[in-house]
């Protein structure tokens, strides 16, 4: 659990660039490898339509990591609790900082 207590802090796994993000990239490469497989006797069409369920599988994935932020969310509502408000300030900033750096 986060010592800062910041709901942003817990949902950012879940961006693009967190856990289910990359954990996608990683499905939709073996899919593409598996798509890329010559047709075989038993695969006449080959391997291509795992491309679809890689999606079929990130999307899930993700419809996974949006339920527990909510659950999460909800709880924290219900419970709120104290927020260090230092931990937040400083990842906040250095979140600013990283932006303005890519950005100039």
């Amino acid at each position: 659990m986060d010592s800062s207590k910041c709901q942003t802090l817990t949902a950012s796994p879940a961006e693009p660039g967190g856990l289910p993000g990359g954990l996608g990239l990683v499905i939709a490469w073996i899919a593409t490898v598996l798509a890329r497989r010559v047709p075989s006797q038993n695969y006449t069409y080959g391997l291509r339509r795992a491309t679809i369920l890689a999606a079929l599988v990130n999307a899930m994935l993700l419809l996974v990591a949006v339920g527990a932020i909510t659950i999460e969310g909800i709880r924290r509502l219900s419970e709120p609790g104290e927020i260090a408000s230092v931990t937040v300030m400083v990842v906040a900033a250095a979140g600013i900082g990283a932006m303005l750096d890519t950005c100039v």
